[in-house]
């Protein structure tokens, strides 16, 4: 993670000029990466979330994966990620794969309306969004049988019509003759402040559809979540940039930007996210 850091770390500093686009992207919103919202476009933007937020996000993704596969027991997976963003979240599947010393089949595709310059580069990957997602396009993945779907921190930024339309591709698709085990994982990365937890009403879209269509919740509860604890963080920041950079930024922004985007400089965090604090996630199996 440092390595890969270092290097978002060096295109950041080497693109200045563009910081001032910074502080109009929502990021102490909470709506901060809303759906049709491709401000993913500008380097310098998804340089500043990455150098934020990826060495807690991995870190979650790895556990969240580590919990998960304890109740997984099958040899092969099929994972669809929704938002899937750099990619981090299949990082982090990897290494709980490896700290279980479990061997597996795994077809894995993210799906998103960006493809991120740092996006990891061996995943499969289609930009798309689930509006316009095709069975064809599924088949081409799965031939239909995914069995996880991840929502990495994407699904507070999706609106309820296109969740409700996604619930019942999936029922859809379960119902291929040829998928003989009728079951499917969720696994929901929910953004939590104080005794808040976002997104559940989102994921409660396609919990009631399963459950109107004959499935039954086999694991997972959604009215309790899981919370991350801080006591086995370690991914150390180089010290340049855990203790400055942000400010530079602020700094920047006073002398060289616009009054409209000065306006809004108190938007731009100060320090990457070191605390696990703001982490909840959930994870259910619906059988048939």
């Amino acid at each position: 993670m440092q390595q890969y850091l270092s290097k978002v770390y060096n295109d950041f500093i080497r693109e200045q000029g563009t910081w001032c686009k910074i502080p109009e992207s929502q990021f102490s919103n909470s709506q901060y990466r809303k759906y049709d919202n491709k401000q993913y476009t500008e380097s310098s933007i998804e340089q500043y979330y990455l150098l934020r937020f990826a060495p807690i996000y991995l870190d979650e993704y790895y556990e969240i994966y580590f919990e998960f596969l304890k109740y997984y027991d099958k040899q092969n997976i099929k994972i669809l990620s929704i938002g899937v963003g750099a990619g981090l979240d299949f990082w982090g599947f990897a290494d709980a794969i490896v700290h279980l010393n479990k061997t597996m089949d795994i077809d894995y595709m993210g799906i998103d309306l960006i493809d991120w310059k740092y996006r990891l580069q061996d995943i499969r990957f289609l930009q798309t969004s689930l509006d316009d997602l095709t069975y064809q396009d599924f088949n081409n993945f799965t031939h239909g049988e995914a069995n996880v779907i991840i929502f990495p921190k994407s699904i507070i930024e999706i609106n309820e019509e296109s969740i409700k339309k996604f619930a019942y591709f999936i029922i859809d698709s379960l119902k291929d003759t040829s998928y003989k085990a009728k079951d499917i994982w969720f696994i929901i990365s929910y953004i939590k402040k104080g005794d808040k937890v976002s997104g559940i009403d989102k994921f409660k879209i396609i919990y009631d559809i399963f459950l109107e269509n004959g499935y039954i919740i086999n694991h997972g509860d959604i009215n309790k979540w899981h919370e991350s604890s801080d006591k086995d963080f370690k991914i150390i920041y180089p010290i340049d940039y855990k203790n400055s950079w942000m400010k530079n930024i602020k700094q920047y922004c006073s002398s060289k930007c616009n009054q409209v985007q000065i306006s809004k400089c108190n938007l731009v965090g100060q320090y990457p996210m070191l605390k696990k604090k703001h982490i909840a996630y959930g994870i259910y199996q619906f059988k048939k």
